[in-house]
């Protein structure tokens, strides 16, 4: 069973969108809901979904900044958003979204979408148990928390020293 988490701002779209995965998706649970990347941050730290539905027009945090605040390759993320603005999906392209929806949402896209979400993360899963330790990998064992903060923290320490 994998953990859904939805994110977005408009609390009748955000029922909407809750109801009809619980309608549509056998193999997910929603299991947990914001109304902006702020409040994003702690039910996803949480929960530790394995799928976020995420709007990028939202108050306070938008979607594209939780995306720059969340480490990368942990969830697989679709974007749900009001406009097919072409710089919104190029922006979410760079932080490896599965798919880009478009408000109203149909079940069959929804569907279709998470199917996507579920194959990325099997092969990313897959990818994990077969790769061979680096003899210098100091930090795989680390990347287990759950916490967001800390594994932000080791992904910046890889990435500059």
């Amino acid at each position: 069973m994998y953990k859904l988490v939805i994110i977005e701002d408009e609390d009748i779209i955000r029922k909407g969108i809750i109801h009809m995965a619980q309608e549509v998706l056998s193999d997910c649970r929603v299991v947990g809901e914001a109304k902006n990347g702020k409040e994003a941050l702690k039910i996803i730290e949480s929960t530790r979904p394995d799928i976020l539905l995420l709007d990028i027009n939202m108050p306070i945090m938008n979607g594209l900044e939780l995306l720059e605040y969340l480490p990368r390759n942990v969830f697989s993320v679709i974007i749900i958003s009001g406009q097919s603005e072409f710089e919104y999906a190029k922006r979410a392209i760079k932080f490896g979204v599965v798919d880009y929806l478009l408000k109203p949402i149909e079940e069959t896209s929804l569907k279709n979408s998470v199917n996507k979400a579920i194959d990325q993360l099997n092969m990313r899963r897959e990818y994990v148990s077969k790769k061979d330790d680096h003899p210098y990998d100091i930090f795989s064992e680390y990347k287990m928390t759950d916490s967001i903060t800390l594994l932000k923290a080791i992904d910046y320490m890889e990435a500059n020293i």
